[in-house]
């Protein structure tokens, strides 16, 4: 086991961890360093170098239409997620 910490340079390090924090072995850990915009990545030497390749293929610069795309799509999915609880929350209320 080691750790490593993983500069990130045009992501944010809280949204890489949310995302590929399932990435680690059931040994392996993930946390973000907000402040310094950092991952702290401890797991398995072979699975440090696949993560970290995989951190640094996602750590680019994001042109505004998909930066544009993709906060829209997150507002959906979010819209959708709190149709769906009104929904079952009216449901339950009149039972």
């Amino acid at each position: 086991m080691a750790t490593w910490v993983v500069d990130l340079n045009q992501i944010s390090a809280d949204e890489v961890r949310s995302d590929l924090r399932l990435l680690t072995s059931s040994y392996g850990e993930m946390s973000a360093v907000g402040k310094t915009n950092q991952l702290i990545i401890t797991d398995w030497t072979s699975n440090l170098q696949r993560v970290s390749a995989l951190v640094k293929q996602v750590d680019k610069p994001v042109d505004s239409n998909t930066a544009k795309i993709v906060a829209r799509a997150k507002t959906e999915s979010h819209e959708r997620m709190k149709y769906q609880k009104d929904k079952k929350d009216k449901k339950e209320e009149e039972k």
